[in-house]
């Protein structure tokens, strides 16, 4: 749970960390990995409040010394962080863009760009559901990062892990827009590793995730 407070005049969040993992629904999700041969189904089974807390203080240190625009750490405490504010979230800019597809699609795409270069850079992200993602004036940035995908597969699925969440983030603001939302996920295809996927196994990960 992240909660925003002001701190000298500028926007900050405490984060706590809850052990609230569904240790059973870990285990369907590995089971389920294993028999589809599926890799990036797997879960990153976090055991703790304070790994959670460890996972995403480290995460964020390597991801901003790759460039990523992502919350500096300016306090630790044993199973808190008090994280730098990165922007409103990108869901909540699409809620407020509702209505104006061209916005949307020019929103869509910059997260889209913004992914593509972290990807470019040797990273993933994880979980980058609009959620996840934030945007201002500065650009795109990215948070929540307490469970660490590359813990449990490859560099090539946990980036194709990326590219099927947020495309299933972003697939509500599509829906009536039939040849429109079919270009944008085909433009999402193309950024996928070249490699099968099972797409029942994928929509478990989806909604175990989402």
């Amino acid at each position: 749970m992240a909660q925003r407070l002001l701190l000298d005049g500028r926007a900050v969040w405490l984060k706590r960390y809850g052990h609230q993992r569904r240790r059973l629904a870990h285990r369907a999700l590995d089971f389920t990995a294993r028999q589809l041969d599926l890799e990036p189904l797997r879960p990153d089974r976090v055991e703790s409040a304070e790994e959670a807390k460890s996972i995403e203080a480290r995460r964020l240190g390597e991801l901003a010394g790759r460039g990523l625009r992502v919350p500096s750490v300016l306090a630790d405490g044993a199973d808190v962080l008090l994280l730098s504010d990165v922007g409103a979230s990108l869901s909540v800019r699409l809620r407020e863009l509702a209505g104006r597809p061209a916005a949307v699609d020019r929103l869509v795409a910059g997260a889209v760009d913004a992914i593509a270069q972290a990807h470019r850079r040797g990273v993933y992200l994880g979980q980058p559901l609009p959620r996840n993602l934030t945007v201002d004036a500065d650009g795109y940035g990215f948070i929540d990062f307490e469970e660490d995908p590359g813990r449990v597969m490859s560099l090539d699925s946990a980036q194709a892990r990326d590219w099927l969440l947020f495309a299933s983030g972003v697939a509500c603001r599509y829906e009536g827009r039939g040849a429109q939302a079919l270009t944008a996920l085909v433009l999402l295809v193309d950024y996928l590793p070249d490699r099968d996927f099972d797409l029942l196994g994928l929509s478990f990960l989806i909604d175990y995730l989402t």
